[in-house]
């Protein structure tokens, strides 16, 4: 599964959809008699869609977006408009977001994901992957969406009520499914669903990893050097007390290591670390004896001072 990096939220505020066009279009923006409290509790992006929406009629063009220091200045002073001389942490994070109303689609595409998309198709022998398949649909989707890949429908968190946040996560979710049944018509039966909808969820942070076959690794003697080179950048850069289900614990180079030095234990000694005396799974219930704890104490001590070198040197 792709893992989504920083950046912009995908909001659609300078292209809203349907669905957000016209959950902006219910409030009552010109109504002075509303509590300021609600005014206030407007989610920023309904307030940046109404006020690009109103700049746009100004200038008579219904797809435009402001390009310099003026017209942006403009939208601003639009946002604040809104607010009608209330002071709501929302029309604050919408003026700080109005970078949103005319922000490149292009933009919201990670690096690595460009990457993938501005490059020829994969020249590689055997059929194409299911990863080769979603990019291909990617790319089409995109060119068919004003360069806008699939929604996730992820809504970040922004002052608001209740209510109104609860509406405004079922339009974008709303929106995400149509974006995925578009994605499903363009991608072959083979993909599954929960594939293509991961997918389409991360779709703006996807990468590429090359990885040869543990089978060639062994068989070519693999390459000590850079594992041995990784590893010691993981012991520098990994904090001193990780977080729980985080850090050194966890990263597969460490238990590939880990695998490997097993396994050579295995071919040497006749069972995997842990196994000796152990008679078929038949040992007595219960915490292991003072002689067991010894045991296991002693192989796991083998493998790290002679298994682990010796894998390290495959």
């Amino acid at each position: 599964e792709t893992r989504a990096g920083g950046g912009h939220p995908d909001l659609r505020a300078g292209s809203a959809f349907a669905g957000l066009a016209e959950l902006a279009a219910e409030m009552a923006w010109d109504d002075a008699g509303m509590d300021i409290a609600e005014r206030g509790h407007i989610p920023y992006v309904l307030v940046l869609v109404e006020a690009l929406r109103r700049w746009r009629a100004a200038a008579g063009d219904g797809t435009a977006v402001p390009k310099n220091a003026s017209q942006k200045a403009e939208l601003r002073r639009l946002i604040r408009g809104l607010a009608m001389g209330g002071d709501g942490l929302n029309f604050v994070e919408a003026e700080e977001r109005a970078h949103l109303c005319w922000m490149d689609p292009y933009d919201l595409i990670g690096y690595d994901t460009r990457e993938l998309l501005d490059a020829p198709p994969c020249d590689k022998k055997g059929p194409p992957s299911h990863l080769d398949h979603l990019l291909v649909a990617l790319r089409a989707f995109s060119e068919a969406n004003g360069g806008y890949p699939p929604l996730s429908g992820a809504v970040p968190d922004m002052t608001s009520t209740t209510d109104r946040f609860v509406a405004l996560q079922e339009v974008f979710r709303t929106k995400a499914r149509e974006d995925f049944e578009a994605m499903r018509r363009l991608v072959p039966p083979e993909v599954p669903d929960d594939e293509l909808a991961t997918f389409c969820k991360n779709a703006r942070s996807v990468r590429r990893i090359h990885a040869r076959p543990i089978e060639e690794e062994l068989a070519s003697g693999g390459s000590p050097g850079p594992v041995r080179d990784e590893l010691a950048e993981l012991q520098y850069d990994a904090p001193e007390e990780p977080p729980a289900g985080h850090g050194k614990d966890h990263v597969p180079l460490l238990w590939m290591v880990a695998v490997r030095a097993c396994e050579l234990y295995q071919a040497e000694r006749g069972v995997y670390p842990g196994g000796a005396g152990l008679d078929g799974g038949d040992a007595p219930p219960g915490p292991p004896g003072a002689a067991e704890t010894a045991a296991l104490a002693a192989d796991a001590d083998a493998v790290w001072t002679t298994y682990v070198p010796a894998a390290l040197a495959l």
